[in-house]
């Protein structure tokens, strides 16, 4: 009798633990800010990195990376890619890095820390023209990322400085016809402090430019208007476990480039309110190749900034790339191929 009364009582207890860690995880699924007060054990939060390099990030294979959002039919799970031209470092030319670069449709733009310098090629006629910079002349730091905006006409640059992380507030702007780096503008959010970012990106239809900030690992997105004037920030809840590239947008989503620890590449794509859409693979050769940035000229156009590593000279490569699954990527480059042909009297 005494048994089946301690057995009671046991699985009395048992039935009460139970309920009150049903009660709790179902609060802390319908209210995840309770986690902040919980009793419950969490695990130790992460300090920011504030640190003046971009975060040399922990990462993993991308196929274990997962997403409560499914993803969308619209967009292809490995983009199409065609080289359009490219360019290899050689002892005559000297090392050739790239780093950020964008595009208006006619031109690409890119930069490059190693050496200092800025090119810009001409699509569709294969022309060329770059500037060189001393290192006293060279405003635009690691030069991570580009953007265009054809209202101003003019090109501005992420161009915080890896070694001094007071200059991540730092865009330069560049004339895109001389290639001449004309002033700096101090990124400031709405508290008068400095903006941290390693990327940026103009919204033709919204007219405004999207910044990755470097103060919330890779998660947060400030948005500034044509003046530069702080907006809002976009926080996303997924965490890249990638390096960091630079950043696209097409007025609907934007577009993260993300180097991966295998050698693949890869682009996260975001909507506005800061979900994840989707994982994109880039189809290049693994381990030779760095991704650097997607480019879109706003014309269904789109384009990548990729950086080679097959030798120590380096060199990079401007691709055609294309994401959506409805398009048929070899009649596009029928077309382009057309247009060179009438354009610089290229024999078929």
């Amino acid at each position: 009798m005494k048994k089946e009364r301690t057995l009671r009582i046991v699985l009395f207890i048992l039935f009460v633990l139970a309920g009150v860690i049903l009660i709790v995880d179902l609060l802390l699924l319908t209210f995840p800010s309770m986690k902040d007060f919980s009793f419950i054990y969490q695990r130790e939060v992460i300090a920011e990195d504030t640190s003046p390099k971009i975060s040399p990030l922990l990462r993993k294979n991308p196929s274990v990376l997962t997403s409560s959002v499914g993803g969308t039919d619209e967009i292809l799970d490995s983009s199409y890619e065609n080289v359009i031209y490219s360019l290899m470092g050689d002892n005559t030319m000297g090392v050739l890095h790239t780093q950020g670069a964008c595009s208006d449709g006619t031109y690409i733009w890119s930069g490059s820390d190693t050496p200092h310098s800025i090119r810009r090629l001409h699509i569709l006629t294969g022309e060329t023209f770059s500037r060189d910079f001393s290192t006293d002349e060279w405003l635009c730091g690691h030069i991570n990322d580009m953007t265009y905006n054809p209202y101003t006409n003019k090109i501005y640059v992420s161009a915080f400085d890896p070694d001094d992380y007071s200059t991540s507030g730092n865009i330069v702007v560049i004339n895109p016809d001389t290639l001449l780096q004309e002033e700096v503008i101090h990124l400031q959010r709405e508290n008068g402090k400095m903006c941290p970012v390693h990327g940026i990106a103009y919204d033709r239809l919204n007219r405004c430019y999207y910044t990755p900030t470097r103060d919330s690992r890779g998660c947060g997105y400030a948005v500034f208007n044509d003046d530069f004037q702080y907006i809002r920030t976009i926080m996303t809840t997924r965490y890249e476990n990638f390096v960091l590239q630079g950043i696209e947008t097409d007025g609907k989503y934007i577009y993260r480039s993300l180097s991966a620890e295998d050698g693949s590449q890869w682009f996260a794509i975001y909507n506005f309110n800061g979900n994840f859409i989707k994982l994109v693979l880039l189809p290049v050769p693994y381990m030779v190749n760095e991704l650097e940035v997607a480019m879109y000229d706003w014309n269904g156009n789109w384009f990548a900034n990729v950086a080679s590593h097959a030798t120590t000279l380096g060199g990079y490569a401007y691709y055609r790339i294309g994401f959506q699954s409805d398009i048929d990527y070899s009649a596009v480059e029928d077309f382009h191929s057309l247009l060179e042909d009438v354009l610089i009297g290229k024999t078929m």
